[in-house]
């Protein structure tokens, strides 16, 4: 592990904010042409910008060297228990809040109808493909350079952030809980995956947020 200091440290995070918007805007602009060119629906979009963070990481590690083990493809299941009993607990904080939040406000998201499909991409496409882009890729390349603090604070702030967009519409208080939500789960999912090695407990951290705040939005 390289020595970290201050100018080290500054442009570990200038070379990880690049990755990371390489990878978003090419993501993000996939799926733009797809709805203007397909006319296809919101979750159709949504799905391409998914599949491309994942594609799009996976070449960029390749790019960039090391082994997918450096970026957390490795099997680790001795932290399992614990971050899921994490994540539920905080989601469940988090996801009232929310609700206080978002008293008559309806979300922005157009999601599917089908009850299949949404949770096919909730809680299997959305963790997979969000956790190999921010806590394989962003992550594993800080953890690389010697970076184990800034590994998981920097891909949480890159996470919230990434709902600001879409979540854009909503009222400040709102914004403000999601946004802290997104934050949290990021720090959760980012420290499992910097103690373990593996993304398995990222994977884990984002699907029982997913699901704690679809059963929520429910029932």
């Amino acid at each position: 592990m390289r020595q970290s200091s201050p100018m080290h440290a500054v442009g570990s995070v200038a070379k990880a904010l690049a990755l990371f918007l390489a990878v978003f805007t090419a993501s993000t602009t996939s799926a733009s042409l797809t709805a203007l060119l397909l006319n296809a629906k919101p979750w159709v979009a949504g799905l391409v910008a998914q599949l491309s963070f994942l594609a799009l990481s996976i070449a960029a590690m390749r790019l960039i060297g090391g082994g997918f083990e450096d970026y957390g493809f490795r099997v680790d299941t001795s932290s399992l228990a614990k971050v899921s009993l994490t994540s539920i607990a905080c989601s469940a904080v988090l996801v009232h809040a929310v609700s206080i939040a978002s008293q008559g406000e309806k979300s922005p998201l157009e999601l599917p109808r089908d009850p299949v499909l949404l949770c096919l991409l909730l809680l299997l496409v959305a963790p997979v493909c969000e956790e190999v882009f921010l806590r394989g890729l962003v992550q594993g390349f800080l953890l690389r350079r010697g970076h184990f603090k800034l590994s998981i604070v920097v891909p949480a702030l890159l996470f919230s952030a990434m709902h600001a967009l879409p979540f854009s519409p909503v009222g400040p208080a709102l914004l403000l809980a999601l946004l802290s939500s997104a934050l949290a789960l990021g720090i959760i999912a980012g420290y499992f995956r910097a103690v373990s090695g593996s993304l398995l407990p990222a994977f884990l951290a984002h699907f029982w947020f997913n699901l704690v705040g679809l059963a929520a939005a429910h029932y």
